[in-house]
């Protein structure tokens, strides 16, 4: 039910500050619509690239990294290599886990249920993954417990979501 009000809430605009993500050492960006985002952790290294922030009960993260695993840049090949770890990872629901083609690259999401206590929880994940200049890019949100507005925001994000090239 909660991936059919995704998809529904992908149609859904709502109004937003725009936020960019540029990676040091790179000639573009990521933009997109977003509540203001309150950065938890930024590094940047030889070997890549990572923020993360968090917005009200949105998490966000951008990992820029070499290639994990062998075959190239292409789509195809970044989809194989993550689809083989996200069924590696615990509590992904079954049948959960979507994938949808953008020209800039392609969008993941599945569901978890996560078990604390005598209590579980409901996570929405999505991750935009994505090549550019010989690294692999994974922009991951994610919400706990989400409602009809949290995934009215993330379909925002989504929808608004481009790779913007530096001036030079």
């Amino acid at each position: 039910m909660l991936r059919y009000a995704f998809l529904i809430a992908l149609f859904v605009s709502l109004p937003g500050k725009t936020a960019s993500l540029a990676v040091p050492g790179e000639k573009w960006a990521l933009m997109f619509e977003s509540p203001e985002l309150t950065k938890i952790k930024e590094v940047s290294s030889g070997h890549g690239y990572t923020y993360s922030g968090t917005a009200d009960r949105m998490n966000l993260s951008l990992i820029m990294e070499n290639p994990t695993c062998p075959g190239g840049n292409t789509i195809q090949n970044i989809y194989k290599c993550f689809g083989e770890k996200i069924q590696r990872v615990p509590y992904v629901l079954n049948g959960s886990i979507a994938a949808y083609e953008t020209p800039d690259g392609l969008q993941v999401t599945y569901l978890m249920q996560v078990p604390s206590g005598e209590k579980s929880y409901r996570m929405f994940n999505l991750h935009f993954l994505f090549a550019r200049n010989g690294k692999w890019g994974d922009l991951h949100i994610s919400v706990v417990q989400p409602s009809k507005s949290d995934l009215e925001i993330v379909a925002s994000l989504v929808k608004s979501l481009t790779i913007v090239e530096a001036k030079e």
